[in-house]
């Protein structure tokens, strides 16, 4: 599972840093479009490696690679990657 940190700035009370685990369906869609791992990554010009960690959770891509993915499936971003909701900070 990846997490992400996110970091909260409050005027009056500091920084809080928290981290997410975020889940993601990748491979499920890129399988129901019948799409290979090395297809998909020529598509978005990034390394199969870079797929096959984003499909088992081992890295979380950038905001512009994860919406690029959420536009190269033709779904919407919340289909794709998920928060857990769970703190694991």
């Amino acid at each position: 599972m990846v997490c992400v940190k996110i970091t909260l700035h409050f005027q009056r009370k500091g920084v809080i840093e928290t981290t997410m685990p975020v889940n993601n369906n990748v491979k499920e869609l890129r399988r129901q479009l019948q799409i290979t791992q090395l297809k998909m990554a020529e598509d978005l010009h990034i390394t199969r490696q870079t797929i096959i960690a984003i499909e088992k959770n081992k890295y979380n891509p950038s905001l512009e690679l994860a919406l690029k993915i959420a536009d190269y499936f033709h779904v919407p971003f919340g289909e794709v990657f998920q928060l857990t909701g769970e703190d694991e900070s």
